[in-house]
C-alpha cells in the first residue's frame, strides 16, 4: 500500500494494538504513527482535540502533496503538448515522412 496513511494509537492502548500499529507503520510506506497519550483504544473521545488536530494535519499533508503531484502532472502534460505541436508543426513543414 503507498497511499499516505495515518496511524493512531493510544498510549495506554493493549501492548498488541501497539505492537500492531507499529508493524504497520513500518510496513506502509509514506504511513505517519501517532501515539495519543493518557488514552486507550477511543482516542477520539477521550483526547478529542488531539485526535482532530493530528487528523487535520495530517489531511492538510495529504492535500498539499496532491495539489503539488497534480501541478507536475498538468506541468509534464503542457511540456508534452508543446513538443505535440511542435512536431505536427514541422510535419507541415516538411510533408509526410516516407
Amino acid at each position: 500500500m503507498e497511499a499516505p496513511t495515518l496511524l493512531q494509537v493510544g498510549g495506554e492502548d493493549h501492548p498488541l494494538l501497539r505492537r500492531t500499529a507499529q508493524a504497520l507503520h513500518e510496513r506502509i510506506a509514506h504511513a505517519r504513527l501517532a501515539v495519543l497519550p493518557d488514552c486507550r483504544h477511543l482516542a477520539n473521545m477521550e483526547q478529542p482535540e488531539l485526535f482532530n488536530q493530528l487528523v487535520l494535519e495530517f489531511l492538510k499533508g495529504v492535500t498539499h502533496r496532491m495539489n503539488r503531484d497534480l501541478r507536475r502532472r498538468v506541468d509534464h502534460s503542457d511540456a508534452i503538448g508543446d513538443l505535440d505541436a511542435q512536431f505536427a508543426s514541422a510535419a507541415l513543414r516538411t510533408g509526410p515522412s516516407k
